[in-house]
């Protein structure tokens, strides 16, 4: 695939297991340009939720994110149509051909989706096709068992801090690793489509794959 950047994103939720009633309280993202290889732009949206009056303590623990952090923080549609303007005026008003990055498919269709469905959210067309760095990632690296972005970055020896909390810091961390794909002569093929009507209720296989990857590693494609 051809593309000028890439832009990741690394949503944080209120419940881990529950994708039901988990709330996007973190909205990151960075910009990752393919041809120098670099950063060069990120931005955080922290989300007051609507339904969760409190955090759990295992949600604090996994985010990084406390309460007191959400108090006058924005709403879930505020952030959407802000990514939306970023990518319109900063990427496509630029020319540059973008593909969004996440670890697999579930951060989109479990946790954006599921939420801007509940909530009466329009989700705008760049959403609707992504880079799954999972796939990607074992397919141009096959041996050995990746867990999580954590396991990624330690296969390559990039030293990601596993206390490190928060998705701008996957996000930072899944930049790094891109550079090393792109200068080791990664394609990035593994791009996904998420038709227009889709309904994360109905999608049973990414829901059990959601509970699956808390356990079991995620494995290079047969």
């Amino acid at each position: 695939a051809s593309f000028d950047c890439f832009i990741i994103l690394d949503f944080q939720v209120t419940s881990g297991a529950n994708v039901k009633t988990a709330e996007i309280i973190e909205f990151p993202w960075v910009v990752f340009d393919i041809p120098t290889q670099r950063t060069v732009d990120e931005k955080q949206i922290l989300i007051r939720p609507e339904e969760t009056k409190a955090l759990s303590e295992e949600c604090m623990r996994d985010t990084g994110i406390l309460d007191h952090m959400l108090e006058g923080a924005c709403s879930l549609k505020f952030s959407v149509e802000t990514f939306d303007d970023y990518v319109t005026r900063s990427i496509v008003g630029c020319n540059k051909r973008f593909c969004i990055v996440t670890w697999d498919e579930l951060t989109l269709k479990n946790h954006l989706w599921s939420d801007t469905k509940s909530k009466g959210i329009k989700v705008p067309s760049h959403f609707h096709q992504f880079l799954d760095l999972s796939v990607e990632f074992n397919k141009f690296y096959p041996q050995g068992d990746i867990y999580d972005v954590h396991d990624m970055a330690e296969r390559m020896g990039l030293g990601f801090d596993r206390a490190i909390k928060g998705g701008l810091q996957i996000c930072r961390a899944i930049s790094g690793i891109l550079s090393r794909m792109v200068s080791e002569g990664s394609q990035f093929t593994s791009i996904k489509t998420i038709p227009a009507d889709y309904d994360p209720a109905h999608d049973a296989v990414a829901f059990r794959g959601l509970l699956a990857r808390r356990t079991s590693p995620i494995l290079p494609p047969p």
